[in-house]
């Protein structure tokens, strides 16, 4: 088995190696933990960075799970509520949440019309945005995802 500073000099290696992840990898602490996973904390340029590197540390073997806390440096600046009410409009134009009720964490969980179910609770906090609730489907989860990516303040 591998010792911990061998398993973080192999990621950082990995990291290193690929061009889309490696002049960044500078900006990623890499921790590995007793309980034999890894965590990865910093900032990537870009999604696919984070996404590349999350990718490249799990393929090292001696590792039983990554606890990702990389956030993507924001393609413009903005603040929380900004960003929030970017995703929230986004959200209520898109057709596939058209069946939604919109609830935010500042607002008090009413009964949603009816015929409507509620969206999931849209919060935001230093850039990063969490939805919190039921959606209809593995779909409509990825749709959010996405929305909340394309907000460009969006960290996370």
């Amino acid at each position: 088995m591998l010792e911990s500073a061998e398993i973080e000099r192999e990621v950082h290696r990995a990291l290193g190696r690929d061009p889309r992840v490696g002049l960044y990898r500078e900006l990623i602490a890499i921790e590995y933990q007793p309980d034999g996973g890894l965590v990865l904390e910093g900032e990537t340029e870009s999604l696919a960075a984070k996404k590349i590197a999350l990718e490249l540390a799990g393929s090292i073997r001696g590792l039983t799970g990554i606890v990702d806390r990389l956030r993507v440096a924001p393609a413009r600046p903005m603040g929380d509520g900004t960003i929030h009410d970017q995703l929230r409009t986004a959200i209520s134009e898109e057709e596939a949440f058209a069946q939604y009720a919109i609830q935010t964490s500042e607002e008090h969980r009413a009964t949603a019309p009816a015929g409507r179910g509620n969206f999931p609770e849209i919060a935001v906090s230093d850039e990063v945005v969490t939805l919190d609730g039921p959606v209809e489907s593995i779909s409509h989860k990825r749709l959010a995802g996405v929305l909340a990516w394309w907000v460009p303040g969006t960290r996370g």
